[in-house]
């Protein structure tokens, strides 16, 4: 049972949206670019705390986690933006499995559809970081733009307008 409405979780979400936007938009200065990854100790709390906050998203909401871990591993933990997305894929892949299990266990698997998603997905990534390691951040800024802009406007939709148009 969740303690708090999706609804309006999801208009939260929406008005939060755009300061990850604004921050993918903006480049970063020269003094920040080259900027130190926290070491030791704090890195591992940091990036646990990150992993943390993602994984709580993920969990109860889910729309725009891998686009949330490579802003918060960009900005947070200092990673470029490859590395960021690269590093995301980890996260993602493990909370995937969790949830993958989880619905396993409850019956919830429709093989028909989730076998062509699966090889589409596969297909998809591999070109995709084939893209990113090739062009680098600039690629993987324009991509993160889109997809959370088109992120953004669907919760608006979803949650502000379809009234409206039903």
């Amino acid at each position: 049972m969740l303690f708090l409405d999706e609804e309006l979780v999801g208009k939260l979400i929406v008005f939060l949206f755009p300061i990850g936007l604004i921050l993918t938009i903006l480049p970063k200065r020269k003094g920040n670019c080259n900027a130190k990854m926290p070491t030791g100790k704090f890195a591992v709390f940091i990036t646990l705390l990150v992993c943390f906050f993602a994984g709580f998203y993920d969990g109860f909401f889910g729309p725009g986690t891998g686009s949330l871990m490579i802003i918060l591993f960009h900005y947070v933990v200092k990673l470029t933006l490859l590395e960021a997305s690269a590093t995301s894929k980890i996260f993602n892949f493990a909370s995937n499995i969790g949830a993958l299990v989880d619905f396993i266990i409850g019956g919830h698997i429709l093989l028909l559809k989730g076998i062509p998603m699966i090889l589409g997905n596969i297909l998809g990534n591999y070109l995709g970081s084939k893209l990113a390691v090739k062009q680098g951040d600039t690629i993987i800024r324009t991509t993160l733009i889109a997809s959370l802009s088109i992120l953004f406007i669907s919760l608006v939709y979803k949650y502000f307008l379809h009234n409206l148009f039903v």
